[in-house]
């Protein structure tokens, strides 16, 4: 099977999964991701012999190769990644999942063959991407760039009008091209680019584009400041909606972050406030509670469960719903989430930490609906059922 028919390649002319791999290593599977034949990955007895992890040479000593080659590999895995991607593929104009299971299993395969300097070099390369792109979207770039089919607009014009030197529009290009961000015609006379799908929604007055904007600040700019804003409130989850990254970041730690964008305290505070309709049947939040932390969570379903005057009423909350990540380590995607969510306080949550604060708001799980296409899912909340002579029963749960 082929998984890409473009791109860099290997000296032997064998595709490299996501065009920025330099070797071709292997992969051995051990328990827990770690060495099966030694004492804290140290060899077979602990004293010397070299083992592996994740398929990498490491050691006696602990260090790792980490550019090696030539490493044995669980060749039944690798096939096993491959079939999955071969039927997933075959699917992807019936199955809607399809996608969402090649990109999985397509991950998989290239973390366990990919050796670990270079996952390291890679997340530099997405960093470099991450910043040209911004580049490009503070510029204007995209807008300029024609959004047909069949269009192209050449790095010379583009230079003049973003009125800027062409060899540093080319070396910025470059790294969105390598990262299949743009197309590059390399006609060497006028060499130009043209969109990509990614590309178009990159242009002005796009969400995506927004949510750029906003993420990209979020996570690579409050990441400078991390050290010293953990090192001032002491290693603890922020629990807002004051004192968190982003608004330490901005000089004004006292602020919340929906206060510091709106400036209008009063947006902020209506999550806060009782409930107006009281004694529906159902209230809906969508992507409410995932913006604070458990404390903030509990005042929100509290101020909400004080309008279900009817033992059949429901609070739904419509959000992602994570693995619980004790038991295994959470995908990628849903681990990324939760750490941008830090930034402002809040945090993506598993049905066991909904449960929790369920609890401390008087409520109950009722029912848990999702699908398989989407990593979200609908949280179903109801009062508890313990009843002291008429009426339900609202605890004040310690902690919060």
């Amino acid at each position: 099977m082929v998984l890409r028919e473009k791109g860099p390649q290997t000296p032997n002319g064998k595709n490299i999964l996501n065009g920025d791999l330099r070797h071709e290593v292997g992969h051995q599977e051990n328990v827990n991701g770690s060495s099966t034949n030694g004492t804290n990955g140290n060899g077979t007895n602990g004293h010397g012999t070299n083992g592996h992890i994740n398929g990498h040479s490491i050691n006696g000593n602990g260090s790792v190769k980490p550019f090696a080659t030539g490493l044995p590999i669980d060749q039944a895995r690798i096939q096993s990644l491959v079939d999955k991607i071969t039927h997933h593929t075959s699917q992807l104009q019936t199955d809607e999942t399809a996608s969402i299971k090649t990109t999985t299993a397509a991950l998989e395969l290239a973390a366990a063959v990919r050796p670990p300097g270079d996952v390291i070099m890679g997340w530099f390369a997405t960093m470099s991407v991450v910043s040209a792109v911004r580049l490009f979207i503070h510029w204007g770039v995209f807008d300029l760039i024609p959004a047909g089919p069949d269009e192209s607009i050449t790095q010379a014009e583009l230079a003049d009008r973003l009125d800027a030197n062409e060899a540093l529009i080319v070396r910025i290009a470059s790294m969105l091209t390598s990262a299949h961000i743009l197309t590059l015609h390399p006609i060497p006379s006028s060499p130009s680019l043209s969109h990509t799908p990614t590309s178009l929604l990159l242009r002005r007055g796009q969400p995506m584009a927004a949510m750029f904007t906003l993420l990209s600040s979020q996570i690579t700019d409050v990441s400078t400041i991390l050290p010293t804003y953990f090192d001032t409130y002491g290693r603890l989850e922020p629990l807002g909606p004051a004192h968190i990254p982003t608004t330490f970041l901005a000089g004004r730690p006292e602020m919340s972050q929906f206060g510091l964008l709106s400036e209008d305290r009063e947006k902020l505070e209506g999550f806060a406030l009782a409930m107006r309709v009281a004694s529906a049947l159902v209230y809906y939040l969508r992507h409410v509670l995932r913006d604070y932390s458990d404390p903030v969570a509990v005042e929100i379903l509290s101020n909400v469960s004080r309008a279900l005057t009817d033992p059949d009423a429901r609070i739904l909350i419509s959000e992602q719903l994570n693995p619980d990540a004790s038991v295994a380590p959470l995908p990628l995607y849903a681990a990324f989430k939760d750490f941008t969510m830090l930034a402002i306080g809040g945090k993506e949550r598993s049905l066991k930490q909904f449960e929790t604060v369920a609890n401390a708001a008087g409520l109950r799980v009722s029912g848990v609906y999702r699908h398989d296409a989407t990593a979200h899912a609908v949280v179903e909340l109801a009062l508890k059922e313990e009843v002291h002579g008429k009426g339900f029963v609202r605890y004040n749960w310690p902690g919060f």
